[in-house]
Protein backbone atom coordinates (compact mmCIF):
# COMPACT_ATOMS: atom_id res chain seq x y z
CA UNK A 1 0.00 0.00 0.00
CA UNK A 2 1.12 3.25 -0.75
CA UNK A 3 -0.22 6.26 0.48
CA UNK A 4 0.07 9.09 -2.03
CA UNK A 5 -1.35 12.40 -0.66
CA UNK A 6 -3.36 13.04 2.71
CA UNK A 7 -6.61 14.71 1.45
CA UNK A 8 -7.86 16.26 4.87
CA UNK A 9 -7.77 16.10 8.48
CA UNK A 10 -10.16 15.90 11.29
CA UNK A 11 -10.56 16.02 14.35
CA UNK A 12 -11.39 12.29 14.38
CA UNK A 13 -9.84 10.88 11.74
CA UNK A 14 -7.08 11.34 8.22
CA UNK A 15 -8.36 10.69 4.41
CA UNK A 16 -5.56 9.42 2.47
CA UNK A 17 -5.29 8.92 -1.22
CA UNK A 18 -3.50 5.39 -1.70
CA UNK A 19 -2.74 3.09 -4.31
CA UNK A 20 -3.58 -0.27 -3.35
CA UNK A 21 -1.43 -2.89 -6.31
CA UNK A 22 -1.28 0.21 -8.54
CA UNK A 23 -5.65 0.80 -8.05
CA UNK A 24 -6.34 4.26 -7.16
CA UNK A 25 -8.40 4.33 -3.35
CA UNK A 26 -9.33 6.50 -0.40
CA UNK A 27 -8.20 5.47 3.21
CA UNK A 28 -9.79 6.75 6.15
CA UNK A 29 -7.92 6.18 9.48
CA UNK A 30 -9.09 7.29 12.95
CA UNK A 31 -7.27 8.99 14.95
CA UNK A 32 -6.03 8.08 18.34
CA UNK A 33 -6.76 10.69 21.36
CA UNK A 34 -3.62 11.22 23.96
CA UNK A 35 -5.92 11.60 26.54
CA UNK A 36 -7.73 8.23 26.47
CA UNK A 37 -6.32 5.34 28.79
CA UNK A 38 -4.82 3.36 25.26
CA UNK A 39 -7.01 0.46 26.35
CA UNK A 40 -9.95 2.14 26.04
CA UNK A 41 -8.73 3.91 23.32
CA UNK A 42 -8.18 1.15 21.21
CA UNK A 43 -11.65 -0.76 21.72
CA UNK A 44 -13.29 2.45 21.13
CA UNK A 45 -11.60 3.18 17.77
CA UNK A 46 -11.93 -0.43 16.82
CA UNK A 47 -15.78 -0.44 17.67
CA UNK A 48 -15.90 2.69 16.01
CA UNK A 49 -14.22 1.53 12.45
CA UNK A 50 -16.43 -1.32 12.54
CA UNK A 51 -19.35 0.04 12.56
CA UNK A 52 -19.23 2.78 10.27
CA UNK A 53 -17.94 -0.56 7.95
CA UNK A 54 -21.20 -2.13 8.75
CA UNK A 55 -22.84 0.64 8.50
CA UNK A 56 -21.66 1.67 4.67
CA UNK A 57 -22.15 -1.78 3.98
CA UNK A 58 -25.73 -1.78 4.92
CA UNK A 59 -26.16 1.46 2.63
CA UNK A 60 -24.42 -0.24 -0.18
CA UNK A 61 -26.72 -3.03 0.16
CA UNK A 62 -29.95 -0.67 0.61
CA UNK A 63 -29.09 0.65 -2.65
CA UNK A 64 -28.01 4.28 -1.67
CA UNK A 65 -24.82 5.73 -3.72
CA UNK A 66 -22.28 5.60 -1.48
CA UNK A 67 -18.26 4.59 -1.99
CA UNK A 68 -17.68 1.01 -2.61
CA UNK A 69 -15.90 -0.69 0.32
CA UNK A 70 -12.99 -2.57 -0.17
CA UNK A 71 -11.38 -3.38 3.30
CA UNK A 72 -11.36 -2.75 6.60
CA UNK A 73 -8.28 -3.26 9.12
CA UNK A 74 -9.67 -2.41 12.52
CA UNK A 75 -6.11 -2.87 14.80
CA UNK A 76 -5.44 0.19 12.98
CA UNK A 77 -8.79 1.37 12.81
CA UNK A 78 -8.31 1.69 8.73
CA UNK A 79 -11.27 1.76 5.84
CA UNK A 80 -10.50 1.53 2.40
CA UNK A 81 -12.92 2.51 -0.53
CA UNK A 82 -13.06 3.35 -3.53
CA UNK A 83 -11.90 6.36 -4.50
CA UNK A 84 -14.88 9.19 -6.51
CA UNK A 85 -13.51 11.46 -8.60
CA UNK A 86 -15.67 14.82 -8.39
CA UNK A 87 -16.61 18.16 -6.46
CA UNK A 88 -18.37 18.02 -3.34
CA UNK A 89 -22.11 19.15 -3.28
CA UNK A 90 -21.31 22.56 -1.83
CA UNK A 91 -18.54 23.28 -4.80
CA UNK A 92 -21.14 22.38 -7.64
CA UNK A 93 -24.29 24.55 -5.86
CA UNK A 94 -21.00 27.16 -5.76
CA UNK A 95 -19.79 26.57 -9.44
CA UNK A 96 -23.99 26.73 -10.32
CA UNK A 97 -23.72 24.68 -13.53
CA UNK A 98 -26.06 22.09 -12.44
CA UNK A 99 -29.72 22.62 -11.20
CA UNK A 100 -29.51 23.02 -8.03
CA UNK A 101 -33.34 21.62 -7.84
CA UNK A 102 -32.20 18.16 -9.60
CA UNK A 103 -29.14 18.18 -7.07
CA UNK A 104 -31.53 18.79 -4.40
CA UNK A 105 -33.90 15.88 -5.70
CA UNK A 106 -31.04 13.35 -5.97
CA UNK A 107 -29.46 14.05 -2.22
CA UNK A 108 -33.22 13.67 -1.20
CA UNK A 109 -33.48 10.40 -3.21
CA UNK A 110 -29.90 9.18 -1.49
CA UNK A 111 -30.99 10.48 2.11
CA UNK A 112 -34.81 8.62 1.85
CA UNK A 113 -32.87 5.44 0.74
CA UNK A 114 -30.95 5.60 4.19
CA UNK A 115 -33.71 6.58 6.04
CA UNK A 116 -35.78 3.86 4.94
CA UNK A 117 -33.27 1.33 5.84
CA UNK A 118 -33.03 2.69 9.07
CA UNK A 119 -29.51 4.57 8.76
CA UNK A 120 -29.03 7.85 9.84
CA UNK A 121 -25.80 9.90 8.72
CA UNK A 122 -25.23 12.13 11.78
CA UNK A 123 -23.34 15.13 9.42
CA UNK A 124 -25.38 15.82 6.04
CA UNK A 125 -23.78 18.75 5.17
CA UNK A 126 -23.22 19.95 1.53
CA UNK A 127 -18.96 18.96 2.15
CA UNK A 128 -20.30 15.38 3.07
CA UNK A 129 -22.02 14.80 -0.90
CA UNK A 130 -19.79 14.28 -3.99
CA UNK A 131 -21.46 14.89 -7.44
CA UNK A 132 -19.94 12.14 -9.81
CA UNK A 133 -21.36 13.07 -13.51
CA UNK A 134 -25.04 13.02 -12.27
CA UNK A 135 -24.89 10.79 -9.57
CA UNK A 136 -25.13 12.14 -6.09
CA UNK A 137 -22.96 10.11 -3.16
CA UNK A 138 -23.08 10.50 -0.23
CA UNK A 139 -19.31 10.17 2.09
CA UNK A 140 -18.50 9.91 5.60
CA UNK A 141 -20.36 8.03 7.90
CA UNK A 142 -18.04 8.51 11.10
CA UNK A 143 -21.04 9.53 12.98
CA UNK A 144 -23.73 7.49 11.51
CA UNK A 145 -26.18 5.12 13.76
CA UNK A 146 -29.30 3.05 13.15
CA UNK A 147 -32.33 4.53 14.10
CA UNK A 148 -36.03 4.35 12.79
CA UNK A 149 -37.10 7.16 15.14
CA UNK A 150 -38.77 9.92 13.94
CA UNK A 151 -36.51 12.24 15.81
CA UNK A 152 -33.59 10.98 14.82
CA UNK A 153 -34.89 11.28 11.15
CA UNK A 154 -35.83 14.87 11.55
CA UNK A 155 -32.56 16.14 13.05
CA UNK A 156 -30.74 14.80 10.00
CA UNK A 157 -32.52 16.88 7.28
CA UNK A 158 -32.47 19.60 10.22
CA UNK A 159 -28.37 19.64 9.94
CA UNK A 160 -28.70 19.13 6.10
CA UNK A 161 -31.36 22.42 6.20
CA UNK A 162 -29.19 24.08 8.22
CA UNK A 163 -25.65 23.67 6.22
CA UNK A 164 -27.65 24.82 3.24
CA UNK A 165 -29.25 27.90 4.50
CA UNK A 166 -25.53 28.91 6.21
CA UNK A 167 -23.60 28.30 3.59
CA UNK A 168 -25.87 28.48 0.68
CA UNK A 169 -29.03 30.79 1.80
CA UNK A 170 -29.43 32.35 -2.16
CA UNK A 171 -30.52 29.09 -3.67
CA UNK A 172 -31.36 26.62 0.09
CA UNK A 173 -35.08 27.25 -1.14
CA UNK A 174 -34.72 25.07 -4.71
CA UNK A 175 -32.48 22.86 -3.39
CA UNK A 176 -35.23 21.60 -0.37
CA UNK A 177 -37.85 22.00 -2.76
CA UNK A 178 -36.26 19.50 -4.74
CA UNK A 179 -34.94 17.33 -2.06
CA UNK A 180 -38.23 17.39 -0.54
CA UNK A 181 -39.66 15.98 -3.44
CA UNK A 182 -37.04 12.90 -3.59
CA UNK A 183 -37.13 12.06 0.00
CA UNK A 184 -40.87 11.71 -0.32
CA UNK A 185 -40.54 9.60 -3.92
CA UNK A 186 -39.05 7.01 -1.70
CA UNK A 187 -40.44 7.02 1.96
CA UNK A 188 -43.59 8.74 1.62
CA UNK A 189 -42.81 10.41 4.84
CA UNK A 190 -41.69 13.76 4.28
CA UNK A 191 -44.58 15.29 5.36
CA UNK A 192 -44.04 13.36 8.91
CA UNK A 193 -40.10 14.52 8.50
CA UNK A 194 -41.09 17.85 7.41
CA UNK A 195 -43.29 18.24 11.07
CA UNK A 196 -40.66 17.28 12.79
CA UNK A 197 -38.07 19.37 11.83
CA UNK A 198 -40.31 22.56 12.14
CA UNK A 199 -40.37 20.90 16.02
CA UNK A 200 -36.90 20.79 16.20
CA UNK A 201 -36.64 24.69 14.83
CA UNK A 202 -38.93 26.00 17.27
CA UNK A 203 -37.24 24.44 19.93
CA UNK A 204 -33.78 25.50 19.10
CA UNK A 205 -35.28 29.11 18.68
CA UNK A 206 -36.87 29.11 22.24
CA UNK A 207 -33.27 28.07 23.99
CA UNK A 208 -32.02 31.03 21.85
CA UNK A 209 -34.30 33.25 23.12
CA UNK A 210 -33.73 32.20 26.73
CA UNK A 211 -30.43 32.50 26.57
CA UNK A 212 -30.58 35.88 24.68
CA UNK A 213 -33.14 37.20 27.95
CA UNK A 214 -30.87 35.55 30.81
CA UNK A 215 -27.82 36.84 29.08
CA UNK A 216 -25.51 38.92 31.19
CA UNK A 217 -24.13 42.25 29.52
Amino acid sequence: MEIVREMSRGAESVIYECRIFGVKCVLKRRLSKPYRYPILDLRINRERTLQESRIMLSALEAGADVPALLYVEPPSFSIFMEYLEGPTLMESLMEGKMDAKFLGNEVGKLVGILHSSGIVHGDLNTKNFLVVGTDVFVIDFGLAKRSFELEDLGVDVHVFMRSLESVHPAMASEVLHGFSQGYDNVTGSWDKVREKVTEIRRRGRYVRERKAKYSIG
